[in-house]
């Protein structure tokens, strides 16, 4: 009985080995497209079709595109601003990736359904409520 114990543990070990989640070694990307300096903000969002990267600088925001292995694919401006906002943020969910930014009294929503290759502009914006303070 002991021996059949022994085996099942060693079957079942192996098994979860082999099917087991690995993790990769540490990315770098390669930066020589991507425009920033220290005192700009930086958001990532990463998913199946790759890392997805927004620099916010004093008056606009980039967008960029890296695939799973750190080479760019693509970038493009993506606002641009009078004032210097400090809010932006980059987010994805069910396939589509969504940048959202406060300019002026409003917070403005960019939606791309395929990889950032096209964002649309026709959500609608909210109007900042200056009531909590954020």
């Amino acid at each position: 009985m002991q021996k059949l114990i022994i085996i099942a543990l060693t079957i079942l070990f192996i098994f979860s080995v082999a099917v087991s989640q690995t993790w990769n070694s540490t990315l770098t990307l390669s930066t020589s497209s991507l425009n920033y300096s220290s005192s700009d903000l930086i958001d990532m969002y990463t998913n199946s079709d790759g890392i997805h990267i927004i620099v916010h600088q004093s008056s606009k925001i980039h967008y960029y595109l890296y695939d799973n292995d750190g080479l760019h694919i693509r970038h493009s401006e993506r606002a641009s601003f009078t004032e210097s906002p400090r809010r932006s943020r980059i987010t994805g969910h069910d396939g589509n990736l969504y940048i959202v930014y406060k300019r002026g009294d409003y917070i403005y929503t960019q939606k791309s359904t395929n990889k950032g290759s096209y964002w649309s502009t026709s959500i609608d914006e909210i109007e900042w409520d200056y009531t909590y303070g954020i």
